[in-house]
């Protein structure tokens, strides 16, 4: 889990913009970063990436 410290983009699951403070993770093989809340919901279901579909 990581803290955003600059603009870097949108998660890709709700689509809203990262602002600074917020938590996010990267996902390790592909580099893809979501709102910690929302990765955390998707890894409930899926256990892919939910951009790629790499196998985290």
């Amino acid at each position: 889990m990581h803290g955003v410290t600059r603009s870097c983009g949108e998660c890709a699951i709700c689509l809203e913009e990262f602002q600074v403070g917020q938590f996010c993770q990267v996902f390790p093989l592909c580099k893809h970063i979501f709102h910690s809340d929302c990765i955390d919901h998707w890894l409930q279901k899926k256990l892919t990436c939910p951009i790629c579909r790499s196998c985290i």
